[in-house]
């Protein structure tokens, strides 16, 4: 029997911003708040959700933490050549802080101290609207970009005693550090008839 209440706030607000030279200019923040605890028993009936015993043995894994991650951004839409030439520049500034960490697993317990990171991720795209058409076969857009993602561990990922049918053990990772990439794409919209 798994027990995972978890709790949520989100929040956001953005403002965009018209600027001269046909300039548009985007700015947010972003606040995230998360509580999660998990406890996890052997069931003596597997029908029988109540049929347990709060023993270390039965009462074999426990978890709580809290995560605060909050996030300013930007962005900064420039039209070049007037609705043919677009560049996009934004920037996101994350801060992220993991607190009030605990877990035990049939005896051990431990609590563990705060953790906080911060991150800035620029990103740039361009697009490019030509408007050609021939033969029914219209290219509407090429378009290419590039930036950086964070993602923090999530409150399981680090505090989490669980298995999977009676062979796989998963144990918790309280040194887990944020998820860090860069990456870019490229490609077109082309439309047909």
């Amino acid at each position: 029997n798994i027990t995972d209440p978890a709790v949520s706030l989100y929040g956001d607000m953005q403002v965009d911003i018209s600027l001269p030279l046909d300039l548009l200019f985007t700015l947010g923040w972003g606040m995230r708040q998360d509580h999660a605890e998990g406890d996890q028993w052997n069931l003596y009936n597997w029908k029988d959700p109540e049929s347990k015993k709060d023993t270390a043995a039965d009462h074999f894994s426990e978890m709580e933490g809290s995560q605060l991650m909050t996030s300013l951004y930007s962005q900064l839409e420039c039209d070049i050549i007037k609705k043919m030439l677009i560049l996009y520049l934004g920037a996101r500034f994350d801060r992220w802080k993991n607190y009030d960490g605990k877990s035990r697993y049939n005896i051990t317990e431990k609590e563990y101290s705060a953790t906080t990171d911060w991150n800035i991720s620029p990103r740039a795209s361009i697009v490019f609207k030509p408007g050609l058409e021939a033969l029914s076969v219209k290219l509407e857009s090429l378009k290419a970009s590039a930036g950086s993602a964070y993602n923090p561990p999530t409150i399981y990922q680090l505090y989490k005693y669980w298995m999977s049918g009676t062979t796989k053990e998963y144990n918790p990772n309280p040194d887990l550090k944020p998820e860090k990439s860069f990456s870019w794409e490229a490609g077109g919209d082309i439309s047909f008839f």
